[in-house]
């Protein structure tokens, strides 16, 4: 559990177009650069539709695609428009199988530290 949160997940990344929630599971405590700090990663609620855990079914908007991609097109003037994790790591099936050449893998991961009293970013990728 997070120190003083008392949670799992953090929420509330910012798109260009505002905010959406973005779930990011808690893995523990980190150190980067000499400085001490919590680790997040990416999980497969954070790019979920609703089809693995119903309270992300809001997020399904338009054309639903399959979990592991989010719709963006609003924040792109209705331009199709989609974010999802590298090589669509955590995603359905389909993705990988649609795409020649696609092997989503740990590597792949999102992952978050930042300064928990300051809550600066030390780390992103």
């Amino acid at each position: 559990m997070l120190p003083i949160l008392g949670c799992k997940i953090i929420s509330k990344l910012t798109y260009r177009c505002g905010f959406s929630d973005v779930a990011l599971e808690w893995a523990g405590e980190t150190e980067e650069g000499g400085v001490d700090g919590w680790k997040f990663v990416g999980s497969p609620m954070t790019f979920d539709n609703g089809s693995i855990y119903p309270e992300t079914e809001c997020y399904c908007s338009g054309d639903c695609v399959p979990y592991g991609a989010r719709n963006v097109s609003a924040c792109k003037f209705g331009a199709p428009a989609f974010v999802s994790f590298p090589h669509f790591y955590l995603a359905h099936e389909s993705y990988k199988a649609s795409i020649t050449g696609m092997c989503p893998n740990e590597t792949h991961q999102f992952v978050l530290k930042m300064e928990p009293v300051s809550v600066e970013i030390l780390y992103l990728i």
